[in-house]
């Protein structure tokens, strides 16, 4: 199964060179038989905070976003190749190759999270009404990077 990605431009360019102007039924990512198009892309990326991406100049945060939102449907794609292969639903993929693999919180990432989060209930009662549900709200907190990880194993061919 190959996966191929077309270049996301902004629409920047040096005089010497134009840029070429995306249509948003631009393909910009092929899974498989799957195509993912620029208007895909930018239903997810668009509906991210700007404040996500600080002082960066416009062009580099829609990069940025159009970048991570492909990257999020490229998974979800693979996973769902992954689930039919296998006979099984997305779910079983997920928990079977991402959350069984991410380790559980120590003591210290508890009481480190703890510390930094002020709100909610830490703030009105005390810490050990946080510390039963902590562990699975940071483990939690871990599984983009262990997706991520998976995703980024598969087998992948050529750019565009």
């Amino acid at each position: 199964m190959g996966i191929s990605l077309a270049a996301l431009t902004v629409g920047c360019s040096t005089s010497a060179q134009g840029a070429k102007t995306q249509n948003p039924v631009d393909v910009v990512a092929t899974v498989g038989t799957t195509t993912i198009t620029l208007a895909q892309v930018d239903e997810v990326a668009l509906q991210q905070p700007a404040a996500t991406f600080g002082n960066t100049k416009l062009s580099q945060a829609i990069y940025q976003a159009r970048r991570a939102a492909l990257d999020e449907l490229v998974g979800d794609v693979l996973i769902g190749q992954e689930a039919t292969a296998r006979g099984v639903d997305r779910d079983t993929v997920v928990r079977e190759e991402v959350s069984s693999k991410i380790a559980p919180p120590t003591d210290a990432d508890v009481d480190a999270g703890i510390k930094v989060t002020k709100t909610g209930c830490a703030e009105r009662r005390s810490i050990s009404c946080v510390r039963p549900s902590a562990p699975t709200s940071f483990r939690s907190a871990r599984k983009p990077p262990g997706r991520r990880s998976w995703i980024g194993s598969r087998p992948r061919c050529r750019s565009r």
